[in-house]
C-alpha cells in the first residue's frame, strides 16, 4: 500500500485485537460453485482503483469545504 500510494509512512506493528480474525482470506468457493463467479481483477489493479476512488472522495470533500468555508488565507 505504501508503494502504491507513494506514501512516506512507515509500518507500525501492534498486537492484534482480541477479536481480530487470524485468517483474512475469505473463502469464495461457494460463490464460484453456485454462480460460477471468480474475481477477474488482479489484486494490484483492484488496490489501485480503490486508492484512486478514495483520493477522489478526499478531493471532493476538500472542494466542498472550500465552497462552504471560503478560501482561508
Amino acid at each position: 500500500m505504501i508503494e502504491l500510494t507513494g506514501s512516506r509512512s512507515r509500518p507500525v506493528h501492534r498486537p492484534p485485537a482480541q477479536d481480530d480474525p487470524r485468517r483474512r482470506r475469505p473463502d469464495i468457493s461457494k460463490a464460484h460453485q453456485l454462480m460460477a463467479w471468480s474475481p477477474r481483477t488482479p489484486l494490484e489493479q483492484g488496490l489501485a482503483r480503490t486508492i484512486a476512488h478514495f483520493e477522489q472522495l478526499l478531493r471532493d470533500q476538500e472542494l466542498r469545504a472550500l465552497a462552504v468555508n471560503g478560501v482561508q488565507g
